[in-house]
């Protein structure tokens, strides 16, 4: 992060300097009192279990130079004694935004903002990839893509940084529309409109308006790229003035996939046909028909910044994606595990079983959590994963969570016989059943919510 002044963050947040000097320079943001560096400004947020206020002295024991603080949690009277710097605001999370905000502005990065139903983590690591074969690129770090997360990315930012490939998350419409506020982007991609938050927002209607906030408030010299064969996602192209782009495999796309995809073990051969009329081969380290979206958006930024065909490849081969999503990961007892566990919806779900179903002639066993925040129609949507699941002749099928009766009565509909599904009411359950039907050679896959912890079952596969 460039230094900052007091002053500037004063002028930032409109904040109340209690203590210190306006000319002292910050040069780290910190909200974690345990992981504090040197010389950082401390921002004590408050959350559902935790209140940041409590560990203000612990945060300046280990080398803050300062904290903001809410007179709401700590009165300025039982602020630590000495010549730290303390900054009074009525909210510390908006102060944080305030100040990320102040920080974007002031550098020339070109911001490429990513959201979508799924797929935007790997879109956003699969364009980082490719920028960064020209440009000194910088990403969300994990998941830091909410109201907090967004904005210590921003403030990441220095300088030297040409681009930033910024992936926004979403639970209710408007955080899409603040999120864009604090980043200002000049490119947006939307890589998808579908399931996940249906328990919020009821509709898929609901759920492009709210994505689509990202490129209803693009300038009209920016961007929008939109996955032109999602229909939701083509509409949104009325949202916005900025120049729209689609990409897809269908023959309107500006950037198309022709529709033989060579499907690997671990990777995915493509070939693309530019707007220009060039027709180029690419390979992306991911297997699974879907993840040729993900490629196709980076493909298409990277043309747009100028990015030259070779570099296009090389970065997209040698792409480096968040972890617990597609991940193919072989056991020394000698199977494979395709690890999928970040989170789940029903076209994820379909797309992880397309790729399990991928690896003809070898044992499958599929191991299914639930699917959350689909709201009314849950029910229907496990059923039919199950069906989808029985259809893809799987020889184990191993159940867990709320909604494994819908699970199996979709298998059973589905024809897949009752002797080749188990429920399990736990983890420990899940283990003690895979070591007794997985042999060497069979591919197993792991998939759910994130709530439901699976990466723990991968782990003990591993092991």
């Amino acid at each position: 992060m460039m230094p900052l002044t007091v002053q500037a963050l004063i002028e930032a947040t409109g904040g109340r300097l209690c203590r210190g000097r306006m000319d002292q320079e910050v040069t780290h943001i910190s909200i974690d009192s345990r992981t504090i560096k040197e010389g950082a400004l401390f921002f004590p947020l408050v959350g559902e279990k935790h209140n940041g206020h409590d560990f203000l002295k612990q945060a300046l024991l280990k080398g803050a130079v300062g904290s903001f603080f809410s007179p709401a949690f700590c009165r300025e009277d039982n602020l630590p004694p000495g010549d730290k710097i303390f900054i009074e605001v009525p909210d510390t999370l908006r102060a944080l935004q305030d100040v990320a905000r102040f920080h974007r502005k002031r550098l020339q990065a070109k911001v490429i903002a990513v959201t979508g139903s799924t797929g935007k983590t790997t879109s956003k690591d699969l364009i980082h990839a490719v920028l960064s074969q020209k440009y000194l690129s910088l990403k969300n770090r994990g998941n830091l893509n909410n109201q907090i997360g967004l904005p210590l990315t921003l403030l990441e930012l220095t300088a030297r940084h040409e681009v930033a490939v910024l992936e926004m998350a979403m639970r209710a419409p408007g955080e899409i529309s603040f999120l864009t506020f604090l980043a200002d982007p000049q490119m947006a991609v939307i890589t998808n409109i579908g399931e996940s938050h249906l328990e919020i927002l009821e509709s898929k209607e609901r759920i492009a308006r709210a994505k689509g906030e990202l490129i209803y408030w693009l300038d009209k010299d920016g961007i929008a790229l939109l996955n032109g064969d999602d229909p939701f996602c083509r509409r949104l192209a009325l949202l916005t003035e900025a120049k729209t782009v689609f990409f897809g495999f269908s023959e309107e796309c500006h950037f198309r996939a022709e529709k033989e995809v060579k499907l690997n073990k671990d990777s995915t051969d493509f070939t693309v046909c530019f707007p220009g009329g060039e027709r180029e081969k690419f390979s992306v380290p991911l297997p699974g028909r879907h993840h040729v979206y993900n490629a196709l958006a980076a493909v298409a930024v990277g043309a747009l910044l100028e990015i030259d065909f070779l570099s296009m490849k090389e970065g997209l081969k040698n792409a480096r994606v968040t972890g617990m999503r597609t991940e193919i990961l072989r056991s020394a007892k000698g199977f494979e595990i395709i690890s999928d566990v970040y989170n789940a919806s029903p076209s994820s779900m379909r797309a992880a079983l397309e790729v399990l179903a991928g690896f003809e002639g070898r044992p499958l066993i599929a191991v299914l959590g639930d699917m959350l925040e689909l709201g009314a129609r849950s029910a229907l949507f496990h059923q039919e994963i199950g069906a989808e699941a029985a259809a893809k002749g799987l020889d184990h099928l191993v159940l867990t969570g709320a909604f494994c009766d819908h699970y199996q009565k979709g298998a059973l509909t589905g024809g897949m016989s009752p002797d080749k599904i188990f429920r399990c009411k736990d983890l420990t359950e899940i283990k003690q059943i895979l070591s007794k039907i997985i042999s060497p050679g069979a591919v197993v896959l792991v998939k759910g919510s994130r709530a439901l912890q699976l990466e723990h079952v991968v782990k003990h596969l591993l092991q």
